[in-house]
C-alpha cells in the first residue's frame, strides 16, 4: 500500500492511499487497523477518494512508514471498529472503579500509586498536548488531576479520572447513537441471505455474495444487492428507494435495489451491485462525505473552544492567587467549555440531515444544511421541476406547405438522441400514430444544452428548439401561425433549410403540488421565488400563476446562471431548484443547488441537496428542519456558554468540590448532546407513510 501526504494540521494528516489491497470490507479494515497504531486516536477512510484522515498525539514520526506496511486484516462480519473502542472504554471504566473502590481501602504510599496509575493516561495526554504547545481540554483535565495529587488529596484524583472515563464513554455513546446504523434509515439489514450456487441453495452471510450470482428471494426478505430478475414474479415494496405507496410487481428483466422488500411471491436475482457499489452503500457514502463538509457553526464552535482554554485557566490562577486554595483552582480547571460545543454542534446537524433523509431529502453535509437554512430567494427550474416531466404533443401544426406526418416523422428522427422530456413526448407522439423513422436518413446530431437541436434530414438542414433558437440559426419565421402563440403550452420549433416548417404545441402539467409549495416557502420567509424557462413568455405565464415574484422566459444556461449571480450581487442567498442538465450551471453558482434524484447525472453531480423523492413538497419540509437545526446550534451556544460560566462562578467561590465540578461538567455535556438527538419536528408535522427503516414520500404540516 502506498502513501502519500495530501493535506496535514497539527495532529490531524490526509493521507492519499494506492495500491491497496482486495478483498470485502476494505474501508472498515483500513480503519481498524490504522486505529491499532500506536499514537493513533482516530481513523477514518474514505473508498470513493482513497483517502484516509488520521488523528494522532503528535508522534507523527514513523507513521507514514507505519501505515505503508499496513496489510489490513480480514474481519469477521460482526467487527465493529466503534463497538470495539465503545467496549474498551466500558472495560477501562469498570476497572477505574475497581480501583477506586480499592483505593478506598488503603493508605500512605499504595494508595497514592494507584491513584497516580489510574490518572497517567490523562497526565500523559496533558503533557503531550503542553510539549505539542496545544492548550486544550487534555492540559485542563491533567492540570486538575495534578493539583488534586499534588495537594495529596489522592481520594479526588481518583474520582476525577473516573469521571472523566464515564464522561469519555458516555459522549461516545451519544455520538454513536448519532451516527449507527445510517443504513437501518434506508432498509432493514439481514445477515443471511440464500444463494443458488453449483445448483443447490445455500445460507450465506450478506457480506459473503458475489457479483454475477443467484440470490433467492422469497416473501419478506429484504433484497441484499442490486440486481436483475431472471426468473419469478413477486410484488416488492420499494417505497425506501422511489417512495411509491404501492408495491410494484418485479418479473424477469426488471431490476430490484439493495433495501426493498419482496411483499408476496418468489425471485431469482441476478446480483449486479454488491456491498459497497450499491444504491444504498452510495447514499451512506454521500452522508459520511458531507460530514467532511463542516458548517461555519461547526467551525465557530471549535474555534470558540480553543479560544476559551487560555481563559480557564487563566481564571484557575487567579482563583489559586485570590483565594490561596489550590481545590477551587482543580474545580475551575475541570469546567471546559470545548467537549460540549465541539460535540453537541455537529450532533445537531448530523441529526437534523438523518432526519431530511427519513422526509426524503440527502443534504450533502453541514455548511449545505446552514446554506439551505439561511435561503432567502428560491429559484426555480419549470420543466421536470415545478412540472410533471411527463410531458404531452397536444398538437402539431405544419406551416409553409410542410406536410404534418412528415413534419412529425422527421423531428422525431432527430429528438430520439436528445435526453429532454419534451424530446421524449414527440418521439412518443410520433411511435403513437405509427410513424416509424429507425431507418431515416440524417447526418450528425449537434446537441446544444438547454437550446436545441441541429441536423440534417433527407439533405435538408434541420433545426428544432426555441423559437430564439431558430432565429439564431438563421431561420425565417415567415408564416408563423397565431396558434403556435396559445396559453399554455410549451412550443418547440422546427426549421428546415432555413424556413419554418412548423411547430409542437406541447403540454407538460404542472405538478399539483407546486402552489402549496411555493405558499409553504413564503409563509417560512422566503422573500422571493423565482421562475426561470427556456419556454416562451405565455407558457412561462402560465406557470407564474403559481405564486411567482419573478419570471424569466426563453433563458439559455448561461443565462440561468448570469440570473442567479445578479440575485446574489443584490445580496439574496439564493437556493436554486433544477434537474437538468441546462440546469447544472445555475446549481453550481447558488449559495445551495438543489436536484431531484431522477433528475440528469450532472444536475445530481452538480446539487449540494437532493429530494429523493418525486414530491416537491419534500423540499419545505428540508427548509423547516434545516432553520430549526440553526437555530438548535445557537441554542446550544447560549446553553454551553452560560451553564460552564456558572459552574466555574460557583467553583471560585467554593460552592463545588473538584469531583462534583467534575460531574456537573460532565452532565452538562451529556445533557446537551442528549437533547441535541431530540427529533425536530414533532410526530403530527413529520412526512407520513413511514416505513419501519424506511425513507418516505413527503407531506407536512405547519411549523
Amino acid at each position: 500500500m502506498q502513501v502519500r501526504v495530501a493535506h496535514e494540521l497539527p495532529n490531524r494528516i490526509r493521507l492519499e492511499l494506492s495500491e491497496l489491497p482486495p478483498g470485502p470490507a476494505l474501508a472498515q479494515r483500513i480503519e481498524h487497523a490504522a486505529r491499532s497504531l500506536p499514537g493513533v486516536k482516530s481513523a477514518s477512510f474514505r473508498l470513493r477518494t482513497q483517502s484516509l484522515v488520521v488523528h494522532h498525539d503528535g508522534r507523527r514520526d514513523g507513521l507514514l512508514a507505519a501505515l505503508e506496511r499496513l496489510e489490513p486484516p480480514a474481519l469477521p462480519p460482526s467487527a465493529s471498529p466503534e463497538k470495539d473502542e465503545l467496549r474498551e472504554l466500558r472495560d477501562d471504566l469498570v476497572r477505574s472503579a475497581l480501583r477506586a473502590l480499592v483505593g478506598q481501602a488503603l493508605t500512605g504510599l499504595p494508595k497514592a500509586a494507584l491513584s497516580l496509575y489510574g490518572s497517567l493516561p490523562f497526565l500523559l495526554k496533558g503533557l503531550r498536548s503542553l510539549e505539542a504547545k496545544r492548550l486544550d481540554a487534555d492540559l485542563l483535565d491533567a492540570a486538575a488531576i495534578g493539583v488534586s495529587l499534588r495537594m495529596g488529596d489522592h481520594k479526588t484524583g481518583s474520582v476525577i479520572t473516573l469521571l472523566l472515563k464515564l464522561g469519555d464513554y458516555i459522549r461516545l455513546r451519544t455520538e454513536l447513537r448519532a451516527r449507527r446504523d445510517l443504513t437501518s434509515i434506508l432498509a432493514r439489514d439481514e445477515r443471511e441471505v440464500w444463494v443458488r450456487r453449483n445448483g443447490v441453495e445455500v445460507r450465506v452471510d450478506n457480506h459473503e455474495v458475489k457479483v454475477g450470482e443467484l440470490v433467492v428471494l422469497r416473501q419478506g426478505s429484504v433484497v441484499p444487492v442490486d440486481g436483475v430478475v431472471v426468473s419469478g414474479r413477486a410484488t416488492v415494496d420499494q417505497s425506501s428507494m422511489t417512495g411509491e405507496s404501492l408495491p410494484v410487481l418485479k418479473r424477469k428483466g426488471t431490476t430490484v435495489y439493495e433495501g426493498t422488500t419482496l411483499v408476496e411471491g418468489q425471485l431469482e436475482v441476478e446480483a449486479q451491485r454488491v456491498g459497497d457499489e450499491t444504491r444504498i452503500s452510495k447514499i451512506v457514502r454521500l452522508i459520511e462525505q458531507g460530514e467532511e463538509q463542516k458548517a461555519a457553526s461547526q467551525h465557530r464552535a471549535a474555534k470558540l473552544a480553543d479560544r476559551l482554554v487560555p481563559y480557564v485557566l487563566s481564571a484557575a490562577g487567579l482563583t489559586k492567587v485570590a483565594t490561596g486554595d489550590s481545590g477551587r483552582a482543580a474545580s475551575v480547571l475541570l469546567v471546559d467549555y470545548s467537549c460540549a460545543l465541539k460535540l453537541c454542534v455537529p450532533i445537531s446537524i448530523k441529526t437534523c440531515m438523518m432526519e431530511a433523509l427519513r422526509g426524503g431529502v440527502l443534504i450533502r453535509g453541514g455548511k449545505y444544511l446552514e446554506a439551505l437554512a439561511d435561503a432567502d430567494t428560491f429559484v426555480f427550474d419549470k420543466t421536470g421541476t415545478l412540472t410533471e416531466a411527463k410531458p404531452k404533443v397536444v398538437g402539431v401544426v405544419p406551416v409553409n406547405g410542410y406536410d404534418r406526418l412528415a413534419l412529425l416523422r422527421d423531428a422525431a428522427c432527430v429528438e430520439e438522441h436528445f435526453p429532454h422530456p419534451v424530446a421524449a413526448a414527440i418521439v412518443r407522439e410520433a411511435a403513437q400514430e405509427g410513424l416509424g423513422h429507425a431507418e431515416e436518413n440524417h447526418g450528425e446530431v449537434k446537441y446544444l444544452v438547454g437550446h436545441g437541436i441541429v441536423s440534417e434530414v433527407r439533405g435538408k438542414r434541420f433545426v428544432v428548439g426555441s423559437r430564439r433558437f431558430l432565429v439564431q440559426n438563421q431561420v425565417s419565421l415567415a408564416g408563423e401561425n397565431e396558434v403556435l402563440h396559445g396559453e399554455g403550452n410549451t412550443v418547440v420549433y422546427v426549421g428546415a433549410d432555413g424556413c419554418l416548417a412548423g411547430a409542437f404545441l406541447v403540454e407538460d402539467p404542472l405538478r399539483e403540488e407546486a402552489p402549496e409549495v411555493l405558499s409553504a416557502l413564503k409563509a417560512m420567509g422566503a422573500a422571493r421565488t423565482v421562475l426561470l424557462t427556456g419556454d416562451g413568455a405565455a407558457n412561462a405565464r402560465r406557470v407564474a400563476k403559481a405564486g411567482f415574484d419573478e419570471v424569466h422566459a426563453e433563458v439559455s444556461p448561461e443565462d440561468k446562471a448570469e440570473v442567479v449571480r445578479e440575485l446574489k450581487r443584490r445580496g439574496c442567498r439564493v437556493a436554486m431548484v433544477g434537474d437538468g442538465i441546462n440546469d447544472a450551471p445555475a446549481l453550481s453558482v447558488a449559495d445551495v443547488g438543489i436536484s431531484f434524484q431522477h433528475g440528469a447525472d450532472l444536475a445530481r453531480e452538480t446539487a449540494d441537496v437532493l429530494i429523493l423523492r418525486p414530491d416537491l413538497r419534500c423540499l419545505p419540509h428540508a427548509v423547516r428542519l434545516a432553520r430549526l437545526a440553526k437555530a438548535r446550534v445557537e441554542q446550544n451556544f447560549r446553553y454551553i456558554v452560560s451553564i460552564n460560566s456558572v459552574l466555574i462562578a460557583s467553583a471560585f467561590l467554593g460552592g463545588t468540590p473538584p469531583a462534583l465540578s467534575a460531574l456537573l461538567h460532565n452532565l452538562t455535556t451529556v445533557y446537551t448532546s442528549l437533547r441535541s438527538l431530540r427529533p425536530y419536528l414533532p410526530a403530527k408535522h413529520r412526512p407520513t407513510g413511514a416505513q419501519p427503516g424506511g425513507t418516505v414520500a413527503c407531506t407536512f404540516g405547519s411549523a
